[in-house]
């Protein structure tokens, strides 16, 4: 099996190393907004596009509005984008199918419609939303022709920045009382999804930050602004996934 790499592959753009904000705005690609970060796209594409050439199947799980899945489109990709509603779905390259991954009988359906024949399963910023990582591991295993990839992405609680919110809140970044309103009831720790996905039989290539977190951070409001200088302080003797906004994971079904 190969080696975890815990560093982000040198085709991927990073975040700068200083930034003065307190929140980004919204962006979009071709008009579709992107609800997660924009770099974390950007980067989730570039890794993509090592392990799959044109044409190659993919399924974009938990598709929402659609802009990642206009972006693998774009790349010459056959995707298939995947959400339990297609209220928001404004994707034009993709087409469109209605899951509830809480429904066994619709995603046992699914899954035997489809098992075996995708090159690619991706699911950017779903894990958290979910109940269950494992059964997420596996249905994207069976789902995967040998050979294939899995690359999903979740908020780093592992990140310098989460580390210092616990330290001082008790509580995750991503994962405060703000947050459960649009669905974040899973923090998932990098160490958890290496163990989901091995579970499911596929192997760990890499596990990269991902997404907009500079190493120092600065903001307007005093009290975040302490606690992000003293995480900078403290942030080179941490150790495991510390940058990152988010986290970006990829594995493999083996050939």
């Amino acid at each position: 099996m190969p080696q975890d790499r815990e560093n982000k592959p040198a085709s991927t753009p990073s975040a700068p190393f200083f930034a003065v904000f307190d929140s980004k705005p919204s962006s979009s690609y071709k008009g579709i907004t992107i609800k997660a970060d924009e770099l974390l796209h950007v980067q989730a594409a570039a890794l993509l596009m090592e392990h799959c050439g044109r044409g190659a199947k993919v399924i974009d799980l938990g598709a929402g509005a659609g802009a990642f899945s206009q972006r693998m489109a774009d790349a010459g990709l056959d995707v298939e984008a995947v959400d339990i509603s297609k209220d928001e779905f404004r994707a034009t390259g993709a087409g469109f199918t209605q899951l509830d991954l809480d429904d066994d009988r619709a995603v046992a359906q699914f899954l035997e419609e489809r098992r075996g024949k995708l090159d690619a399963v991706v699911s950017l910023e779903v894990v958290e939303h979910l109940k269950d990582v494992w059964a997420l591991a596996s249905f994207a295993a069976a789902l995967l022709r040998p050979g294939g990839v899995l690359m999903l992405s979740t908020p780093n609680i592992a990140s310098w920045h989460s580390r210092m919110l616990f330290l001082f809140r008790g509580r995750f970044h991503q994962f405060e009382d703000g947050d459960l309103a649009y669905g974040h009831i899973h923090p998932a720790h990098p160490e958890m999804l290496k163990l989901a996905a091995r579970d499911a039989g596929l192997e760990v290539l890499s596990v990269s930050p991902a997404g907009y977190l500079p190493k120092l951070w600065l903001t307007t409001g005093p009290r975040m602004a302490i606690q992000n200088v003293i995480g900078f302080m403290l942030r080179p003797f941490m150790r495991g996934i510390k940058d990152g906004w988010c986290v970006l994971f990829l594995a493999r079904k083996p050939s």
